[in-house]
């Protein structure tokens, strides 16, 4: 009889066990769908549409068009009809709250939003735009028709503004339409390849096939965008610093015992480009507004890009685009896969080919890459502590894009600076450059780019200290 108790004995207290792990697991789910009803509840809203600070609870057609837009262009033929906004993730449940996130920091007010899905994001950028627009002027620009890097065989176009990344966007479109496995390497090229190719205005897109087509635009800050214009195309050699610098009656500018490229400064930059432009003369696209070389109110743009976030935006716009899955993914990891070496690259290649154009500018190679080392520390590359090493460029065995690119990455290996530390380097710099800018040329710029602030939702203010 004891025998048969020592066996009875443990099988009754599992069961026992079992069933009191039942009931509270039972108590805890019937307590989390209470909780869930409350907070459910509490997110109620007569308006379907009701805003949480940025965050709009949207319903789960994911047909949704927003506007029900219809507009023709300058061309006729081509009609605008539909804006569908798509979620990047059609499993999404909208209208509930979202317990966890992958990114604790984006929560508004107590809606944990998922990082991932930024479809929001994309729809008021389009709202804001095309109800500022509604309010200004029926006024076409008259600089150029608006020229744009067309992928054919996916039936996308964005808008080629300079300055606001369309290297990288010309080297995407590139992707698109190469036939075949891609390389990861398409961005390590001389950056003048990728343009001049896939480029057409709407006009020949539109003959060629307005059905689902996506037009794209890429939008930048203006200050920002000027000074990157100024460092890129007027503080080395080119051929805008050597307009300006003859039309300014400037010399050449003198560095030691030789000179290199021309002797403008930024305040004699912007009051050139803000007197050029306000009287309505011919200047550089480079530093025209976005919105004068897009025309944003005559074209209707699917999707509104910019370049502070182009990544993350141009993945967005290959999740609406014809495109297969394999081909997508492809062209992600490239991006994802775009090194600060690549970047260096493609900008040092180009700028070694203009100095064989304008030779007689720059009386030495060796000038030439110290005014670009110095470029690459006011954009935030090169810690501002290094001072340029000269006697090694000339020790150089072979001065060509890959050898210079080699040894500038060495010299910035050598005295790294964090993602936070390049952040504040480059922001500490437009801001002294804007802070030593007149009142006057500030105001002028504000009112040479007055749409575009108004347009893409860009502050007025310069970035002072």
């Amino acid at each position: 009889m004891h025998g048969l108790y020592r066996r009875i004995l443990p099988v009754s207290i599992a069961i026992c066990v079992v069933v009191y792990v039942t009931y509270q697991r039972q108590t805890n789910i019937e307590e989390f769908q209470k909780k869930t009803i409350q907070i459910s509840s509490s997110l109620k809203s007569p308006n379907p549409y009701r805003t949480y600070g940025q965050v709009t609870t949207q319903t789960p057609d994911l047909s949704r068009t927003y506007g029900q837009v219809i507009e023709q262009s300058s061309n006729p033929s081509r009609t605008y009809e539909q804006v569908t906004i798509q979620t990047p993730d059609p499993s999404r449940t909208y209208g509930q709250v979202t317990k966890q996130t992958p990114d604790p920091s984006r929560i508004y007010g107590q809606v944990a939003v998922q990082s991932h899905d930024f479809s929001w994001t994309y729809e008021n950028r389009y709202t804001s735009l095309y109800e500022k627009c509604a309010e200004l002027p029926k006024a076409k620009t008259h600089i150029r028709a608006p020229l744009y890097f067309y992928s054919k065989s996916n039936n996308v176009a964005f808008c080629k503004a300079p300055k606001t990344g369309s290297t990288f966007i010309g080297t995407v479109v590139k992707a698109l339409e190469k036939n075949g496995d891609l390389v990861r390497n398409m961005f390590h090229v001389n950056r003048e390849s990728v343009h001049g190719r896939n480029e057409a205005t709407l006009d020949t897109i539109v003959k060629q096939n307005s059905q689902d087509l996506k037009i794209i635009l890429v939008t930048r800050d203006p200050f920002t965008r000027l000074f990157s214009a100024y460092l890129d195309k007027y503080f080395v050699l080119g051929i805008w610093g050597k307009q300006m610098a003859q039309n300014l009656g400037k010399d050449h500018r003198k560095i030691r015992d030789g000179f290199c490229g021309f002797d403008i400064s930024f305040q004699e930059f912007l009051d050139y480009v803000t007197d050029v432009s306000l009287g309505n003369k011919n200047t550089d696209e480079h530093t025209l507004p976005v919105s004068s070389l897009c025309n944003p109110c005559f074209v209707r743009y699917d999707v509104i890009c910019k370049q502070e976030t182009l990544t993350s935006d141009t993945e967005h716009v290959l999740k609406l685009i014809n495109i297969t899955e394999q081909k997508r993914l492809a062209i992600v990891n490239m991006i994802r896969g775009k090194t600060m070496t690549d970047t260096i690259f493609s900008w040092i290649s180009s700028h070694l080919w203009y100095y064989i154009v304008y030779k007689k500018d720059c009386s030495s190679k060796i000038l030439l890459v110290e005014r670009l080392w110095q470029v690459l520390q006011l954009q935030g590359y090169i810690n501002a502590s290094l001072t340029f090493p000269a006697r090694l460029f000339k020790n150089l065995p072979v001065f060509r894009a890959e050898s210079v690119t080699t040894l500038i990455l060495k010299q910035i290996r050598s005295s790294p600076l964090t993602e936070s530390q390049t952040f504040i380097q480059r922001t500490r710099i437009l801001q002294q450059a804007y802070g030593q800018i007149k009142p006057a040329t500030v105001a002028r710029v504000q009112t040479m780019f007055a749409q575009d602030f108004k347009l893409f939702d860009y502050d007025r203010s310069p970035p002072h200290i």
